[in-house]
């Protein structure tokens, strides 16, 4: 995807322009943008592979209340996947204070038999 802005009295490519983050940040409204007007699938899921990694608290923030809200308002499921224990941390309170039901799995280990995981709701995940 190959996004071009204004700059200097032309134009030019925004990866020369914008951070890593703020890259991720425009091909993410993008994507959310097309998910939400083009309804190619009648499963109405995200699939995000550590969205906020370069993201400041701020713009992570924004990130997390726009995917609740698309979880709360619109019936999307989110799959997340991250390396920031913290950060999955926050956005399940933030799906918890609008009573969004959430699962967390956590990949331990491989083993010969295949993949350890622990798996707990919400609301064991918190005690």
């Amino acid at each position: 995807m190959s996004f071009r802005v204004s700059f200097g009295g032309g134009a030019t490519e925004a990866e020369f322009l914008l951070s890593e983050g703020q890259l991720g940040e425009v091909s993410l409204a993008a994507m959310l943008a097309a998910s939400t007007a083009f309804p190619w699938s009648r499963w109405r899921a995200l699939l995000l592979d550590d969205p906020t990694q370069y993201n400041d608290l701020i713009h992570a923030t924004a990130l997390y209340d726009v995917l609740r809200n698309l979880v709360h308002l619109a019936g999307y499921q989110v799959f997340i996947s991250t390396h920031d224990n913290e950060q999955a941390a926050f956005f399940r309170r933030k799906l918890d204070a609008v009573g969004i039901k959430c699962v967390d799995c956590r990949f331990r280990a491989h083993t010969p038999d295949g993949i350890e995981v622990d798996v707990q709701s919400a609301s064991e995940s918190s005690n």
